[in-house]
């Protein structure tokens, strides 16, 4: 089975396409649903030039060759099907905590030299006094709220966005080695960046190998996983990467913060931790959990 984290949604799109993957406000979304509308992303994401530049073989452990999409909202369907789009597109998203104010927001676009972002209205006004100090953001996607905030100069209404693909399978050589970007969210500290194998965050942060049950490495093992309502563990942003339905309430905030650049001082993680790093050096030690952790980095 290739475990990326893309083509696993797809499988269980194709799965149970009719079975309920989240539920925000009044609106309720199927697997289908969830499916055709991260397609349809991918897909203007691709229009946009976004995607994989540099495969992992060509790059150093700590460097990225993703295009970075910037996902700068609060809770909502549209959280979620940035990050399944951006990586049907093989990009890589970057969470922002709505929390920043000017400095840390610009500090987080910058150092992820983020090309994109996809932001909620109400941070318009934030975004604009940042924008002209960020020459590789291009391209601007705004989601409607309740702010009625105008759309900034040269951004994209969210859901028009959308309406403007067709929602049929994409294409793409996608890879166990495409990256899930974190990054820590700054409280003692600016962030810190951190880069997950898909391969290696499935089974060591969702669910993909838990004690006591099998190692779901086949399509067959995990289908049967899903059908015998096991689910598999998940960060609460995507319970949904695994079989399971997320709800999120009105008043629910995404607390995530993040950032990433095309070079790090980390390693992908292949089992065990790396400590903390600086200037491309990567001191690695052993992971005592049963559990392999991810590497942290921070900027040289």
């Amino acid at each position: 089975m290739l475990v990326n984290l893309a083509a696993i949604q797809e499988l269980l799109g194709r799965h149970m396409p009719d079975r309920q993957a989240l539920v925000w406000r009044d609106r309720v979304f199927t697997y289908a649903d969830l499916t055709a509308r991260t397609r349809q992303l991918g897909r203007a994401l691709l229009r946009l030039g976004v995607g994989c530049r540099r495969e992992r073989a060509d790059l150093q452990p700590w460097e990225s060759g993703h295009d970075h999409i910037a996902v700068y909202c609060h809770n909502g369907n549209e959280w979620i099907e940035a990050m399944y789009g951006a990586w049907k597109a093989r990009a890589a998203f970057v969470n922002v905590n709505y929390r920043y104010v000017a400095d840390e927001l610009h500090y987080i676009l910058e150092t992820s030299a983020a090309r994109a972002i996809i932001y909620h209205a109400t941070f318009a006004p934030l975004l604009a006094a940042v924008r002209d100090r960020l020459p590789a953001l291009r391209h601007l996607v705004q989601v409607r709220d309740d702010s009625d905030n105008a759309l900034l100069p040269g951004a994209v209404d969210y859901e028009a966005w959308l309406a403007a693909e067709r929602a049929d399978p994409i294409e793409l050589p996608y890879s166990a080695d495409d990256l899930y970007v974190l990054f820590t969210g700054g409280t003692t500290g600016m962030p810190k960046g951190v880069l997950w194998r898909h391969e290696d965050v499935f089974f060591n942060g969702l669910g993909g190998h838990v004690p006591g049950f099998e190692r779901l490495d086949s399509e067959e093992k995990l289908l049967r996983h899903v059908d015998a309502g096991l689910g598999a563990a998940a960060p609460s942003s995507s319970p949904t990467r695994c079989g399971a339905s997320t709800r999120t309430r009105p008043g629910g905030r995404s607390r995530a913060s993040a950032s990433t650049r095309c070079r790090w001082s980390a390693t992908p993680s292949r089992g065990r931790s790396s400590r903390r790093c600086t200037k491309g050096a990567t001191t690695r030690r052993p992971c005592a959990s049963s559990r392999a952790r991810p590497p942290s980095c921070r900027r040289p």
